[in-house]
């Protein structure tokens, strides 16, 4: 069992680790846009990736013999 340890007085406007977390948590979700979470599925961002996988490993092969290299 992990025992939380409180140590008071660090800091003068009680701003601790857990309260900038929870802070910051609060104004994502009040300003996070409207269209996130509406995107795409898993299937189609893997679909990307791949893609995008296959046009680098296609520009790498054009461009494999177009830089000499330094003596």
């Amino acid at each position: 069992m992990e025992t939380i340890v409180l140590r008071p007085g660090w800091s003068f406007a009680n701003l601790t680790r857990r309260r900038l977390r929870e802070e910051r948590r609060t104004w994502m979700d009040a300003n996070m846009p409207a269209d996130v979470g509406s995107g795409l599925d898993a299937s189609q961002v893997q679909l990307m990736e791949w893609l995008n996988e296959r046009r680098a490993a296609r520009w790498a092969e054009r461009t494999s013999g177009d830089f000499a290299r330094a003596p």
